[in-house]
């Protein structure tokens, strides 16, 4: 499996549709997307939802607006990592960084990079931003933090070993001061994970609490899918 989330990866990350909002050049609007990007100065983009009809008009037609190139990270930078967390990335990550781009693609708002990489907003890096949450009280070590979906909600793998788990951060779950405690494993590996956004079915980590206020659990796929429905 490792070798075919591999292939999707570096194939969108070369095509430089590699992350889950991709825009039209500006001017263009195509029919069913009613949501646009306005950057200050430039004209407004229409918003294409990567897998949307949306997008497969837009790519048919040769008017996407690519995003920018990646570049790999460092052997330096991956040393660094996991010399200072004292252990080894999971392998499909490791190879990602090194031969495909040092973060930027993938879920939520792309996954965060090693020295030099993609950022994660409050840090420079990945590994600033597991230092963080090490000090504000991350429950269980070693976490990486591997992307951020908005609203406080994360992204870690368990860097423990096989099978490498997904465990999800929603503050949302839990009362402001126990925010430190809205982490939950999720059932999925991060192949898994990551196999599942290349093709358009991965959710955002939603964590529950029930009324006893015990610990989080991460909602199944079945309950977030009754969720978007109702709403």
């Amino acid at each position: 499996m490792d070798e075919a989330v591999f292939e999707a990866v570096a194939k969108l990350v070369a095509s430089r549709e590699y992350l889950d909002d991709l825009y039209a050049r500006p001017g263009v609007h195509l029919p069913g997307g009613q949501q646009f990007l306005q950057l200050p100065g430039g004209p407004p983009r229409q918003i294409l939802r990567r897998g949307s009809p949306e997008h497969q008009a837009a790519k048919a037609a040769g008017v996407i607006d690519p995003l920018p190139p990646l570049e790999p990270a460092t052997a330096a930078a991956l040393e660094e990592a996991e010399a200072s967390v004292g252990h080894a990335l999971p392998p499909l990550l490791r190879r990602l960084y090194r031969e495909v781009a040092n973060g930027g693609f993938g879920p939520g708002y792309g996954i965060f990079g090693l020295t030099g990489g993609h950022p994660d907003p409050p840090a420079n890096d990945a590994l600033q931003s597991y230092r963080q949450w090490v000090e504000w009280g991350i429950p269980r070590s070693p976490l990486w933090p591997l992307c951020t979906w908005g609203c406080g909600i994360y992204s870690f793998v368990d860097l423990g070993g096989p099978p490498w788990t997904i465990w999800g951060h929603d503050p949302a779950a839990v009362r402001d001061e126990q925010w430190s405690a809205a982490f939950a494993p999720q059932a999925i590996t991060f192949a898994e994970w990551l196999g599942r956004w290349v093709d358009g079915k991965l959710f955002q980590p939603v964590l529950v609490q029930d009324e006893t206020g015990g610990p989080c659990r991460a909602a199944t796929d079945d309950e977030v899918r009754e969720w978007l429905t109702a709403e």
